[in-house]
């Protein structure tokens, strides 16, 4: 009995030594106001892989002193979202979380689309804001490869610069501390796990040099212990519901500046505010288990113009950028512009001058001694200081000099059909107008694998060309691959896709910009190899069962 009770005791000093250890809540002077609004962002529930029913997460979020949750279940875009409510006092805004061929992305304030999305992540991107809805890159810098973002070329509106799960996931080993500690002090813990992010902020730092883009802090949140055997939707077989909803949303959050006086009296009006915040970048984070951070101010002046978040600032003279926080006088803030430090100051204010355009400029307000390892406590939007908005990018593929119509493309008997048992593909005239063909195709409606596709044999001097150019049509939207395959190991193939629907359209499609089908084959396509483009229907952009039909005006190589 003695014997246990030095082990208990060594255990116990064990355990608050590390409590003791864990970042300490600083003393502010005010925290937010009722201007603000909490937003916790990217929480999964039993409709994917949570733990927590929407209306569970909604009580968490309540229990946490949130405002609004925004739910991301994976899906594929074409389930309709929940219309926003209010569940004791909550407001819960529905999105989706898609997975790409590099990446997760999640679609927020997004129509339902008329097919699955999914495959080329320029594509999703493409598709998300068609739909009306702000696409956002998620956990862009996650250990797991399969989860990390992989296409920086692709211009998109937002990214998670902190992401809790890919947090966890850079350091497991950490993971026995949080052990230890989580039970007597669950948002310490959490909090302690939240390292710098240094990927992260460096990615969105360059992209926010090009053009306007978000940076949301993001939960991931999931409320278990990822063991195997959670399926989608949730199937219970889980064994600890931790680290609970409340105790993430307590550990950070997004904070949005709102007019109060109308805020709570229409559902619809209070998450149409808060989309377009986020969209504007009128939103910035704070880690609220190192104490209720605030944002009084940070705008940018120059030539009698301010603007403030997310705003554009053309310089006219001189241009000041000054902030304002409720950070104490042991904190540093500092002004960060297109990746690079530019001034900094201790304690809340923090005020600079410059007689240049120093492009997308941010706050940074800090807690630790230099070198610290740990999350900045608070991080704000941009507010993009430059002549333009969006700073003009060279085209990856110069005007074309040559363009030739792709032999055979016009002829019905010049293309074969390729397809899964029970689907089909027909190349038929196309009537009345001049050059048309029209492609019919239908996936089988049961079956391991549906597609549909129609070969046409390449010219020998395809290598000679850089891109192909579609002008096409369809019944109704849908998505259609253009692949090219080459003969070497029963068929290599590489292929983008283009979206179609009634209105006409003609598309230039590089041939840099066609991504390996297979994941066997090698980044570029292998043109002098390859003997056969094919127009392919299948599941990544449809449902078994599903039908429809292309008008295909013209088909040119172009150099």
């Amino acid at each position: 009995m003695r014997g246990t009770a030095i082990v208990l005791a060594a255990l116990a000093a064990l355990v608050a030594w590390r409590v003791n250890r864990l970042p300490a809540e600083v003393t502010v002077t005010a925290g937010a106001t009722a201007a603000d609004v909490r937003v916790v962002f990217h929480v999964h529930t039993t409709r994917s892989d949570g733990t927590g029913t929407p209306d569970e997460v909604a009580a968490a979020g309540r229990e946490a002193g949130v405002d609004v949750v925004i739910l991301t279940d994976h899906g594929d875009g074409t389930r309709v979202p929940d219309p926003p409510r209010r569940v004791n006092g909550v407001l819960v805004i529905d999105a989706a979380e898609v997975s790409t061929w590099a990446g997760h992305y999640v679609a927020l304030g997004a129509r339902p689309s008329p097919y699955p999305l999914g495959g080329l992540p320029e594509s999703v991107v493409e598709d998300v804001a068609r739909l009306g809805g702000m696409g956002v890159v998620a956990h862009p810098g996650s250990a797991k490869d399969d989860l990390k973002w992989r296409d920086w070329d692709t211009a998109f509106p937002a990214i998670e610069w902190l992401n809790a799960d890919s947090e966890w996931r850079d350091r497991p080993g950490r993971l026995w501390d949080a052990v230890a500690t989580y039970p007597w002090a669950p948002v310490p813990t959490i909090t302690a796990l939240l390292d710098r992010p240094a990927f992260e902020l460096r990615a969105w730092d360059r992209q926010a040099a090009l053009r306007p883009v978000v940076g949301l802090a993001a939960h991931d949140a999931h409320a278990r212990i990822g063991l195997r055997g959670v399926g989608e939707p949730y199937d219970g077989a889980v064994a600890v519901r931790a680290p609970g909803y409340a105790t993430m949303f307590r550990a950070f959050s997004n904070v949005v500046p709102v007019d109060r006086a109308a805020w709570g009296r229409d559902v619809a009006a209070d998450a149409a505010a808060i989309l377009g915040a986020l969209q504007a970048g009128r939103v910035y984070a704070v880690i609220g288990g190192r104490g209720p951070g605030r944002i009084t101010s940070f705008t940018a002046s120059s030539g009698g113009a301010t603007a403030g978040m997310g705003g554009h600032l053309t310089p006219r003279g001189p241009v000041t950028i000054a902030a304002t926080s409720n950070a104490p006088a042991t904190a540093v803030s500092t002004l960060v512009c297109d990746g690079r430090p530019v001034a900094s100051a201790r304690g809340g204010t923090l005020s600079w001058t410059t007689a240049g355009a120093p492009g997308a400029c941010r706050l940074e307000v800090t807690l630790d001694a230099a070198g610290s390892t740990r999350a900045p406590w608070m991080v704000t939007n941009p507010v993009y200081v430059r002549d333009t908005l969006e700073r003009a990018v060279p085209p990856s593929v110069p005007p074309a000099q040559v363009t030739v119509p792709l032999s055979g493309a016009a002829e019905p008997a010049r293309w074969a059909a390729e397809t899964s048992p029970g689907s089909s593909a027909v190349m038929r005239p196309g009537g009345a107008v001049a050059g048309r063909v029209i492609y019919d195709w239908e996936l089988a409606a049961a079956g391991r694998e549906q597609f549909a596709a129609l070969r046409l044999d390449t010219p020998a001097d395809l290598a000679s060309f850089d891109r192909i150019v579609v002008r096409a049509s369809a019944d109704h939207p849908m998505r259609v691959w253009l692949q090219l395959r080459t003969p070497a190991d029963g068929g290599h193939r590489w292929g983008t896709s283009v979206h179609l629907d009634a209105t006409p359209r003609e598309v230039t499609l590089p041939f840099s910009r066609f991504l390996s089908i297979d994941r066997r084959a090698g980044a570029t396509v292998p043109l002098d190899r390859v003997t056969a483009l094919l127009l392919v229907s299948d599941t990544v952009h449809a449902r078994p069962g599903d039908r429809g039909t292309v008008r295909l005006d013209a088909l040119w190589l172009a150099r």
